[in-house]
């Protein structure tokens, strides 16, 4: 069905704008499909992969403990009240992050809610870290988001401005280079996506991308 939608699309002699894009998405990429390109190849980096988690999503959380658990993981829980009254702590924090990356560690910094999650206040933890994390974009070797008000405002603040896909490694779990100040690998997950072995999945792909200069 949705190879009928997407190859009936163009024939009307508008331009069609498609609605239900996730369903859609491999239909469409098969009827736009254009001859293989040579893989995309960037300089390695040195520096180790940020992978930051906002989203509350229990999926996320499970995956985050897994990930959390292996070598070579700087797992870095940022309170709520770290995050929004005490800058002191928040400034520990984010060098202890630095450090971490500079040695080539991969860093997974959580936003970690005690007790049940005041939903509202979302949206102002993750632009307190997004502020705080910004000095630390030119160092990063590769980056990864779980949530999109994560990975929005992060990038913003690291001045992407934009994303060149290059491929999907598991279903809604997209793997692209960074466009504008910064060019290194990024990955993004919306919360609910995935499952309990998604980062660690994500964290293999970016290491080995950022290490090898290779998305192939």
């Amino acid at each position: 069905e949705g190879l009928r939608i997407a190859a009936a699309g163009p024939s009307g002699g508008l331009a069609p704008f498609f609605v239900g894009s996730a369903g859609l998405a491999h239909a469409l990429a098969a009827v736009e499909a254009r001859p293989a390109l040579a893989p995309l190849r960037i300089a390695s980096r040195r520096g180790g992969s940020l992978i930051v988690v906002g989203s509350l999503a229990t999926t996320s959380r499970a995956a985050t403990r897994k990930l959390a658990a292996l070598d070579g993981v700087v797992h870095l829980p940022v309170s709520s009240e770290t995050l929004l009254g005490d800058p002191g702590e928040l400034a520990a924090a984010v060098a202890r992050v630095a450090i971490a990356i500079a040695a080539g560690h991969d860093v997974l910094v959580e936003i970690a809610m005690a007790g049940v999650p005041d939903m509202a206040l979302g949206p102002r933890l993750v632009h307190a870290l997004a502020d705080a994390l910004a000095p630390l974009g030119a160092a990063i070797g590769a980056f990864a988001a779980t949530g999109g008000e994560t990975a929005s405002a992060l990038l913003s603040r690291f001045g992407v401005d934009g994303i060149r896909l290059v491929d999907e490694i598991e279903p809604g779990v997209s793997l692209g280079l960074t466009l504008g100040r910064l060019a290194i690998p990024v990955a993004t997950k919306a919360g609910a996506f995935g499952d309990a072995d998604s980062l660690i999945r994500i964290r293999e792909r970016l290491r080995a991308v950022r290490i090898e200069g290779s998305f192939s």
